[in-house]
């Protein structure tokens, strides 16, 4: 049996409240979904749903806050979103948002039912507010806003709202020749292009069905932002000879976009993922033996705590654990799971890492230092005693690519 409209909106509003109110991650809330969901349009309409309203989180919260004397309950609250963003954002029709919606809250708190319809009502005969502050127009938490309003200004700041709004393209590695994988792209009737940040990237509308890609069976392709390839990139330019035996490791590594990339780019290496949870080791593994990756190796192991000796690794890839703040545009869910106070723990973390990265690099070996962030706090710790920034990259979220942090270091271990 099928979840009903109502049923589904019931769904999304347990899943906000994981988000909002526990902070829990939303796809591991949309994973505990009940098992009827995984029929195909009854999940994605509840993504939409979750992930439209996280999206709008702050402008949404403005337009019901003129019409709410006490704050609601949490989820009262979350079925107000959701009915004000199919109202504002899906253009739902008035009729089946609001009785829908009320429909939901009623099997969840009978009591608040009235509520919900008398405020959804107020909305559908009033326009949305005109005027917002500015960190809710651009649907950022006060904190984030004002961090990144100093230090990347405003100008910058303004430029990322449209790409945090609308979902993601899909952003593809090409294994092979680009220029040819577009040729048969285009003629199965794809609509791809070439991505500008790197020489393997391609972007399809997002939606697009990877395993039905050309050149997925083979092996010749797989997911991947085109910042994470740019911070790949970086790396392998910083190796001396690309087809030399160098030993080379992938900290942090699951899912292995990372990993794969670098032992294409760098054929004669052998490659160690590095992966402290046991969970995702299979994923890892998987993604491996699709992309005919036979010259790495799988290591499950604490990145504070290597067992690997000292000056022993020729060139190391540092994914260091973050607040995924760039990723906002695929992950709307991660302005709220991080505060001021856990952004200093991982910065802490981060740093450990690093130390624990440069203790096993050889003299005059290379390292990278990535975050898929753009909180400046987790760009610090590559600006460690001792080592040489000779190249980075900082990329903030566009409608191409995620926002992205990365810096090539040498240590002269003198």
């Amino acid at each position: 049996m099928h979840p009903t409209p109502s049923n589904s909106r019931l769904l999304a509003i347990r899943v906000l409240v994981a988000v909002l109110k526990h902070g829990q991650r939303a796809d591991a809330a949309m994973l505990a979904l009940p098992e009827q969901m995984e029929h195909g349009a009854d999940r994605r309409f509840v993504h939409t749903l979750v992930y439209t309203t996280l999206r709008y989180y702050f402008s949404l919260e403005a337009d019901v806050s003129r019409f709410v004397r006490d704050k609601p309950e949490p989820a009262v609250m979350a079925a107000l979103l959701l009915g004000t963003c199919q109202l504002r954002v899906l253009e739902t029709p008035p009729h089946a948002a609001v009785s829908a919606t009320v429909d939901a809250i009623r099997i969840l708190q009978p009591r608040a039912a009235a509520l919900v319809n008398a405020i959804l009502r107020q909305l559908t005969r009033h326009a949305a507010p005109k005027k917002l502050k500015p960190h809710q127009r651009l649907e950022l938490p006060r904190w984030i806003y004002q961090q990144w309003r100093d230090h990347w200004g405003i100008e910058s700041l303004e430029a990322i709202p449209a790409s945090l709004r609308t979902p993601p393209p899909l952003s593809c590695a090409i294994l092979g020749s680009r220029d040819e994988w577009l040729i048969q792209a285009t003629a199965s009737g794809l609509h791809a292009h070439a991505g500008t940040l790197s020489k393997q990237a391609v972007l399809l509308p997002g939606g697009s069905s990877v395993t039905d890609l050309p050149g997925y069976e083979q092996g010749n392709i797989m997911v991947m932002d085109q910042a994470a390839q740019a911070s790949v990139a970086l790396l392998v330019d910083g190796i001396a000879d690309v087809n030399a035996p160098l030993c080379v490791l992938d900290l942090c590594a699951a899912p292995g976009g990372k990993t794969a990339l670098l032992a294409h780019c760098l054929p004669q290496a052998d490659v160690i993922a590095v992966e402290y949870s046991a969970r995702r080791l299979p994923t890892l593994q998987q993604n491996m033996e699709r992309l005919n990756m036979s010259s790495v190796s799988m290591m499950q192991a604490d990145s504070n705590c290597l067992p690997l000796a000292d000056q022993s690794v020729d060139a190391i890839f540092l994914d260091a654990p973050c607040s995924a703040s760039g990723v906002m545009r695929k992950h709307p869910d991660v302005r709220f799971l991080h505060d001021q106070a856990q952004l200093e723990r991982l910065a802490g973390q981060q740093l450990t890492m690093l130390n624990e990265a440069i203790r096993v690099l050889k003299p005059g070996g290379v390292l990278l230092y990535a975050v898929c962030s753009i909180h400046p706090l987790e760009h610090q710790a590559a600006l460690h005693d001792g080592l040489n920034i000779d190249a980075s990259l900082t990329l903030l979220p566009s409608e191409e690519n995620d926002g992205f942090y990365a810096a090539r270091l040498h240590h002269s271990f003198a």
